[in-house]
């Protein structure tokens, strides 16, 4: 099962680091260097920049986290006695799944998500802003941070501004996370 350690964070910082260094050095942008890798040099980052790979991209990053915390939540719902009492009764599986498990887990899900939304926050501005994200016209908080940081001596508020937006966002999120976890804890019903 693929947990990540494969991949240390440490030689993924570096490998960028190194790309982004030749990158400079050459006068190229990301996503020449990066479609010069595969032979082509199309100007494509790895899958494109698209709106739709993004959020292609955004859906399938993290999916193992929810995919297991599922699994074991619903592993542990149905090794409990009423789940087993309902077996007993000749309820299908799927309907205990559906119209007994699933309600008990539902708050757990809703938490999580909210808890982690703030990170696909910062993975879309973190894309856009490094120039693999969402591309002009269409507009990303992350590209106008990036934009901005030319003119932060002249113009601040270019960089500023949207980087106080991604602060208050992904903040509030959080925020709205406690507040459902709270609510929807099952000790506090």
């Amino acid at each position: 099962m693929f947990d990540g350690s494969h991949f240390p964070i440490e030689e993924n910082i570096a490998k960028t680091s190194e790309l982004v260094k030749v990158c400079h050095e050459k006068g190229l942008s990301i996503e020449a260097e990066v479609g010069s890798i595969g032979g082509e040099e199309d100007g494509v980052a790895f899958l494109g920049t698209d709106v739709t790979v993004i959020i292609v991209i955004m859906a399938v990053y993290g999916w193992d986290r929810y995919a297991r915390l599922t699994r074991n939540l619903s592993r542990s719902a149905y090794t409990e006695g009423y789940a087993c009492a309902l077996e007993g009764l000749g309820l299908p599986t799927v309907s205990i799944a559906l119209r007994h498990i699933l309600p008990n887990i539902a708050s757990t899900l809703v938490v999580n998500m909210t808890l982690n939304f703030p990170g696909m926050i910062l993975l879309e501005t973190s894309l856009s802003f490094l120039g693999v994200g969402v591309q002009p016209p269409m507009s990303s908080l992350g590209t106008m941070l990036g934009f901005g940081r030319d003119y932060l001596t002249t113009a601040w508020w270019i960089a500023v501004i949207p980087g106080l937006v991604i602060v208050v966002s992904t903040l509030s999120m959080s925020i709205l996370g406690d507040w459902v976890q709270q609510k929807l804890e099952p000790a506090a019903r």
